[in-house]
């Protein structure tokens, strides 16, 4: 184990793949020491410097994953040495793994990818049980967890963890709202030359799957997706999945409205720092999204949200988020560019 960390805290400017490759095996019996997070198809490992491992568990269907999986690591690859804001990808392997079905052995694989670990935060935090990194000042794990389930036990110490949540939302949306247009673009534009350019590999338009480096947003977690045969891919243009996309980017803001609705603030009344909070929130994502729409209008040619039920699903997030007027004044006002 020490002779890995050593490896991993090292300069790796004159790496080779097989350098990489070789780190990648020396790694995966040791994956388990290290810190991860689970996500929908497996999990992610975050070892020291610069790096991650991701290892494929949930996988639907075994036989086009492992026929395309080595070609999605060559396209990733590609992105990246394209400038395309995605993580760069090192090295990938299948190790075969046996399972006993019924008395018969099988062979399946393990699959593991050793990538660039983007440093920064997602983009938005996602739901109120997940953030107590925001508020690790005012509370220790135990305390954020009894309250955010029961705020009776702290009614002071919810609020405080409600306006911080927010506050934080308010601070994503504002830069945003602030970032030059060449910053914008360049983000757009990767996810639509990926869904344009791509093979093997689909954009996860996911909150979660956006990293803001102080910098640039940056995508991670493309989907494996063999695109001559992904029929939802193939009854979409680049256009409109990247205009649905960056409706959709704004998506966790829907839980900063629904705080309204708990079933605490329902019975005690919405404290009014809280309240206040929220409208702000709603004020600057407006902003931010037409912001982000500005700019989609001047650098993809005459896109346009295809699905007529999409595009209700966007309308009604919008409503959810920043009411019923601003979200139709919205929709008015791209009807340019949305049919």
């Amino acid at each position: 184990m020490d002779q890995i960390l050593d490896r991993l805290s090292k300069d790796s400017t004159f790496y080779s793949g097989s350098d990489y490759y070789m780190l990648l095996l020396d790694l995966i019996p040791y994956l388990k020491y290290f810190p991860s997070v689970s996500g929908g198809e497996g999990k992610a490992y975050f070892l020291p410097n610069k790096y991650i491992v991701k290892e494929y568990i949930r996988i639907e269907d075994r036989e086009i994953f492992d026929t395309i999986f080595d070609s999605y690591c060559k396209e990733m690859q590609g992105f990246a040495k394209s400038n395309y804001l995605v993580p760069n990808i090192y090295s990938w392997v299948k190790i075969p793994d046996v399972k006993i079905n019924r008395g018969s052995p099988k062979i399946e694989y393990k699959y593991y990818i050793l990538e660039e670990r983007i440093k920064g935060r997602s983009l938005f935090s996602g739901f109120l049980e997940d953030t107590y990194h925001l508020c690790k000042d005012m509370c220790d794990k135990d305390q954020f967890i009894k309250t955010v389930e029961n705020p009776y036990v702290n009614r002071n110490l919810f609020n405080e963890i409600v306006k911080t949540y927010v506050k934080d939302y308010i601070m994503m949306n504002q830069t945003i709202e602030s970032l030059k247009d060449d910053e914008i673009e360049k983000f757009i534009m990767t996810v639509y030359r990926m869904f344009e350019n791509g093979e093997y590999s689909l954009p996860d338009m996911y909150p979660s799957n956006m990293i803001y480096t102080g910098k640039d947003i940056y995508m991670i977690d493309n989907h494996l997706s063999h695109r001559q045969t992904d029929m939802a891919a193939l009854n979409e243009t680049a256009g409109s999945f990247t205009l649905t996309g960056l409706f959709f980017m704004f998506l966790y803001n829907e839980t900063v409205s629904d705080l309204r609705g708990l079933p605490y603030y329902m019975c005690e009344g919405l404290h009014y720092e809280v309240d206040n909070a929220i409208q702000k929130n709603e004020a600057v994502c407006e902003a931010a999204i037409k912001r982000v729409l500005a700019v989609a209008k001047k650098c993809i040619d005459n896109p346009a949200v295809s699905d007529k039920k999409i595009m209700g699903r966007i309308y009604k997030m919008l409503k959810n988020i920043i009411g019923k007027d601003s979200a139709s004044s919205i929709i008015e006002d791209v009807h340019t560019i949305i049919k």
